[in-house]
């Protein structure tokens, strides 16, 4: 905290991009060469801060004032990129990253500073706005002092974003955490009619695994894999090393599009009852007068589905386009975007889909998922409550995981991980949509994600084994802005122009085109250099966390939705359809630990000796009795007679009678 963020102007190049310069839509599907690259892969959105700040203080003069001609001091123990050697030590080259290396950072402060000085100029009579662009254009921007507080045993943890981190509460502190409660809802009942205007809208190939049929949510495994995401970077710290959901997922699991505008607009929070009423036809209800307004960001998913469920067969076709857009409403708002509170569907996305069906289709709702998927797992890292919730889309998370971990994947190792499992071949004999693979271009593009108040940073460099690709170890360490994580609709009550709150980064995300790059460009995966990362991870990382054992019911939290998706797992754990296998895989593991040090002790003794017969005799007699599970915990001795009833009422029914 208090760490100066520094920047140095250099007149040495033509003008860049500014806010007023953006790429056309669509884009044209440019050719992709094996040789293409980007220079400059860290992006650093705290540089924007020193650009902003020096724009806002002053024009073009003034900004040649406050911006420093030479690199910063460095503090003590600190590093401008913020990265970490292998010892853990920081390193620094000093590099400057300049606006010639089409580095996000450096496009970043031009535009927040170009943007600010281009309105002063205006409001002169623009005498000065060519020379003024200009000159703000030609900047090179060195990386800013790292911001982190680094963590004292994890370097590449940030303390501050530690301590109410649930994995610090669980393994520091041993506090007993609830289980996170994923909130999502089924879709509403489809009707064939629908099929035209949605496939115009772009969401038709969700629209069709959605109807399939959706699974079950996965609270405890989901919770512990959000217990290792890490705030900070986007990625979840697991041993085996890092991973996180890229666009690459959520182009092949959700099959939705990646390129086109920025999911954002003008925030209205007055008359959004009139707008729904002007596209569904129906009003939603107001609040009793001196009563405080119980659904002010939108509808419950009930009022939804009570008035807009069942589509008579002879409607006419207005009264179907009017279904339609309730339906996609209901999807978008309950499916890819719900909040923790489980049954609100917003009226963000009005303004968007309100319009044309062709229009909807020109917004990027793959990277606005991804955005809000991320501010999620952020916030649910850090929640301790008696029922916690997990927001943002919990099936993409869910499908992520099953689709690379082993679990409940019989067919797998306990151990085993799929880093790419969208190269096996079954996927190459699948029917899937184009939309799945069109984008691949911004699969590892290192640019802001953007939904209306949140602006969150897509981070592939740290991941790019999950492209096949060999991961290095001591990347640039790109922290997340503080600042973006405080903008939370909860607190700005009024309207909000997004558009111009997040105009840097609109700005950087319409110039998409210059972070693009063929996905599996670079060196191959080795086990070799891969072993010498996850020493380096290891040495920097919190990647093992042991949560207590807590076999307690969960709390029912409340909800007005009858299609509310969350205690599947709860209902089956109680019923004893769900092995509860980690009460036994603790007990099972400390058990073994125990016996490995025990024999250790046992061998020690001069062979043949009295010592070492009394010893063996002694750890023998131990394991006899602790095979009787007499000194294990309640919790895991309820667990086995659990299974041994069920193992007993299963084999009844086959005509056994010798039960072990």
């Amino acid at each position: 905290l208090g760490l100066l963020v520094a920047a140095t102007v250099l007149v040495i190049a033509p003008p860049l991009v500014g806010p007023g310069v953006g790429i056309s839509w669509p884009l044209g599907r440019a050719a992709i060469h094996a040789n293409s690259a980007v220079r400059g892969e860290g992006a650093l959105p705290d540089i924007i801060l020193a650009a902003k700040q020096a724009a806002d203080d002053g024009g073009r003069r003034e900004l040649r004032r406050h911006l420093v001609l030479q690199p910063p001091a460095l503090p003590r123990g600190r590093c401008c990129h913020g990265a970490v050697t292998s010892s853990g030590a920081p390193r620094c080259s000093n590099n400057p990253v300049s606006a010639d290396d089409d580095h996000p950072a450096a496009v970043e402060a031009v535009a927040a500073a170009s943007h600010r000085a281009r309105g002063r100029n205006q409001e002169k009579g623009g005498a000065e706005e060519s020379d003024g662009r200009a000159d703000l254009h030609r900047v090179r921007v060195y990386a800013p002092v790292w911001v982190m507080a680094p963590h004292p045993l994890y370097p590449l943890l940030d303390a501050d974003y530690d301590a109410k981190h649930r994995a610090h509460l669980i393994i520091d502190n041993l506090q007993v955490l609830s289980v996170l409660r994923p909130r999502t809802h089924s879709a509403m009942r489809w009707h064939e009619r629908y099929s035209d205007y949605i496939r115009r809208a772009g969401f038709l190939p969700l629209a069709r695994i959605v109807n399939a049929g959706l699974p079950t949510m996965d609270g405890p495994a989901l919770t512990a894999l959000v217990d290792r995401w890490r705030p900070e970077i986007h990625t979840f710290h697991l041993p085996c090393g890092e991973l996180t959901v890229t666009l690459q997922d959520v182009a092949m699991i959700l099959g939705l599009p990646i390129d086109g505008h920025a999911v954002t607009g003008f925030a209205q929070p007055h008359g959004w009852r009139d707008t729904v009423e002007h596209l569904l036809g129906i009003r939603p209800p107001e609040p009793a007068v001196n009563e405080k307004d119980k659904k002010p960001s939108g509808v419950s998913s009930a009022w939804l589905t009570s008035h807009f469920n069942n589509l008579d067969d002879n409607a006419d076709e207005g009264t179907v386009e009017r279904f339609a857009r309730a339906w996609l409403w209901h999807l978008v708002g309950g499916y890819l975007f719900p909040d923790a509170s489980g049954n609100t569907i917003s009226w963000l996305f009005l303004p968007i889909l309100g319009q044309q069906w062709e229009n909807i289709a020109t917004y990027s709702w793959g990277s606005a998922t991804l955005a809000w998927l991320y501010r999620s797992l952020c916030e649910a890292c850090t929640r301790t409550g008696a029922s916690p919730t997990l927001g943002g889309c919990a099936y993409l998370l869910q499908v992520w995981m099953w689709e690379r971990f082993p679990v409940g994947r019989p067919d797998r190792g306990p151990a085993e991980v799929k880093w790419t499992p969208y190269s096996r071949p079954e996927i190459e004999n699948m029917n899937l949509s184009p939309i799945c693979k069109r984008d691949e271009n911004y699969w590892r593009a290192t640019i802001p994600l953007v939904w209306f108040f949140v602006v969150e940073w897509h981070l592939p460099q740290r991941v790019v084994r999950q492209f096949g690709l060999l991961q290095q170890p001591d990347v640039h360490q790109e922290t997340t802005n503080r600042e973006l994580h405080k903008i939370d609709r909860r607190k700005v009550r009024g309207p909000v122009d997004w558009v111009v709150k997040h105009q840097p980064y609109i700005s950087l995300w319409d110039a998409r085109e210059r972070f693009s790059m063929y996905p599996y460009d670079g060196p191959a995966h080795r086990n070799g250099p891969y072993k010498e990362y996850l020493v380096w991870f290891h040495n920097n990382a919190r990647v093992f966390i042991r949560p207590p054992v807590n076999i307690a019911e969960l709390q029912e939290s409340e909800s007005d939705d009858d299609n509310d998706h969350m205690d599947g797992y709860d209902q089956a754990t109680r019923e004893s359809t769900q092995t509860e296998r980690a009460p036994l895989h603790n007990y099972t593991a400390s058990q073994l630990v125990r016996f490995g040090n025990d024999a250790g002790h046992a061998l020690c003794h001069p062979q043949g000796s009295e010592e070492e017969v009394g010893a063996l005799r002694a750890f023998a007699q131990d394991i006899i009795g602790s095979s009787q599970l007499g000194d294990a915990p309640a919790a895991t001795q309820q667990s086995v007679r659990r299974a041994g009833r069920r193992r007993a009422r299963d084999t009844s029914e086959v005509g056994s009678a010798n039960i072990l």
